[in-house]
């Protein structure tokens, strides 16, 4: 109740709106109509509240991650062109830290962009070598994870840590982003024709990344609003943050 305090009233109506919608229409509906047809032969049926149950797991929550994969769409779009502007903001800080001109306040002074993208690359390298070569994944399929991995970790670190900045750590969606790399990414595997064990081992590594860097993602972004608050140095911080 007290983080609710904290959220707009828009915020507060789409969850409530989204537990009346799952609990209170989707799975009376199906659970009366549809099941237990539709669900799994293991599912648990036994009375009304594990079938009840069994078709939220099996069928509501699935469409909640197609919704998921919407607002996750949108909230990119909106942020088109916040992501525009750090993104042209880091290449003008290379450029002018090439011609040494480049001077900036100390509250202002972060990791050098040169930096970042060494960090992605090295990240990057590791994810197809852990794929490669202990997974037993092909080359090919390692690299394809590597490459999708970087994409939606540096798109779903930008959401987590949006929505972080705003609404605070306890709404960082983690769960949904991870579900969203699961099923983007066994999309992708199954479009190159990979299955078996080896789209499974690939599917759940990056997924396991790109979940481990939105929650990263988000707490570092509060823990830089705080230290903006503070007047802390946001290079430092992170520097600190990396040795930790």
């Amino acid at each position: 109740m007290g983080v609710g305090l904290h959220h707009r009233a828009q915020a507060r109506r789409l969850n409530f709106s989204g537990g009346i919608i799952a609990w209170g229409l989707l799975v009376p509906i199906i659970s009366y109509f549809l099941a237990p047809g539709v669900l799994p032969a293991d599912a648990p049926q036994g009375d009304w509240i594990a079938l009840s149950y069994s078709v939220w797991k099996f069928i509501v929550r699935p469409i909640a991650i197609g919704g998921m994969l919407v607002g996750a769409g949108f909230t990119l779009f909106k942020m088109r062109k916040s992501l525009a502007t750090g993104l042209t903001r880091s290449v003008s800080d290379v450029k002018k830290a090439a011609a040494g001109d480049h001077v900036v306040d100390r509250v202002n002074k972060d990791l050098p962009f040169t930096y970042v993208l060494g960090g992605l690359a090295f990240a990057a390298i590791v994810t197809f070598l852990i794929t490669w070569q202990i997974f037993n994944v092909g080359m090919m399929v390692s690299f394809v994870a590597a490459l999708v991995m970087v994409i939606l970790g540096f798109f779903f670190a930008a959401i987590s840590g949006y929505l972080v900045g705003i609404m605070g750590s306890s709404n960082n969606p983690i769960s949904g982003l991870t579900l969203t790399a699961l099923v983007l990414t066994a999309l992708v595997m199954v479009l190159l024709g990979v299955k078996g064990k080896e789209g499974v081992a690939a599917v759940l590594g990056v997924a396991a990344i790109v979940c481990v860097s939105a929650a990263v993602a988000g707490e570092m972004l509060q823990d830089l609003k705080a230290g903006h608050i503070l007047g802390g140095t946001p290079g430092a911080w992170r520097w600190a943050t990396c040795w930790a």
